[in-house]
């Protein structure tokens, strides 16, 4: 039709815009690498010397520590200060919420941390398969009507072979506007979804992103590959065909993890029966002693980490 759209060249767009966010994510591997190498090196002078307990830290003038702890100990707060030290350790941030978090869910390793990278790759492979299912819709519908297979004579012709219903219903489907089937509805809510979670994520306190980094990329990005890809692989069902997985994934997944995304930690872990496991789930952390006292010999360039200790 021209350029842009029709012979199946939108396709083509949308998979040179998912590259070339695949390549941007490539890109921050970088800094993700120097951000954890940081957050690591803080770790290491905060528990330089301290023993778990508020009164066995040092000053510089022992007068002031003794002031301080005078007021700690009067106001009865010790042991949540302790635990609130605790916290930052374990978490990089130690915030109200991280605090409810772990007190219901128990200590959570590095819940500040998040990978810039991941986040980049599985965004864009959210908003890849909402908007490429479109697009391949709208591509059909155009190609069936500009080789005239939609005229109501040939639809009428082929749908009274009894023998052929396969190809009257493919026909059919494809003749219909892409405005019209709820396959695309479903896609744009899909692309609702990852534009409300991208907000919600750049709005979000330090305390939050983490979780909300961790939903998408354990909810969202290994949950649909675990969907849609032994469909492609068991059954030859391309990920746009595969209906049952991505109405799991529009309605069920992608809304239940915008919606842990904007809670929080904190009221996540508070749900009866099922808010402490999930917690659980999304942060824990899998990580390789060995690759970590690598990294720590290696001095960080200068640069911002996404947390704060």
């Amino acid at each position: 039709r021209n350029g842009l759209f029709g012979n199946y060249t939108s396709r083509c767009w949308i998979d040179v815009l998912a590259g070339l966010g695949l390549c941007f994510g490539s890109a921050t591997l970088e800094a993700d690498r120097i951000w954890w190498i940081r957050t690591q090196q803080e770790s290491s002078q905060l528990l330089m010397g301290y023993t778990g307990r508020l009164r066995d830290a040092k000053s510089s003038k022992e007068e002031d520590k003794e002031r301080i702890f005078r007021e700690v100990v009067a106001s009865g707060m010790e042991n949540d200060v302790d635990s609130a030290i605790q916290v930052l350790l374990d978490s990089g941030v130690s915030t109200p919420m991280l605090r409810t978090a772990v007190a219901h869910a128990g200590r959570l390793k590095q819940a500040g941390y998040w990978n810039l990278s991941l986040v980049v790759v599985y965004w864009t492979s959210w908003v890849y398969v909402n908007l490429y299912c479109i697009v391949n819709r709208a591509e059909a519908h155009w190609h069936f009507t500009g080789i005239g297979q939609c005229d109501d004579n040939h639809v009428l012709r082929v749908c009274m072979d009894l023998d052929d219903a396969p190809t009257c219903s493919r026909l059919i489907n494809y003749c219909r506007s892409p405005f019209e089937v709820p396959e695309c509805s479903r896609s744009l809510l899909g692309l609702l979804w990852a534009a409300a979670w991208l907000v919600s994520f750049a709005a979000c306190s330090r305390d939050k992103r983490g979780f909300a980094a961790a939903a998408l990329v354990r909810m969202i990005g290994v949950g649909g590959l675990i969907i849609l890809f032994p469909a492609l692989v068991l059954f030859q069902v391309d990920f746009y065909d595969n209906t049952v997985g991505l109405g799991v994934l529009n309605y069920g997944i992608e809304p239940v993890a915008l919606i842990l995304s904007i809670v929080g930690p904190g009221r996540t872990s508070t749900v009866p029966l099922i808010g402490r496991l999930l917690v659980r789930l999304l942060m824990l952390r899998i990580s390789c002693k060995r690759r970590q006292q690598d990294e720590m010999k290696s001095p960080p360039t200068a640069a911002t980490p996404p947390v704060s200790a």
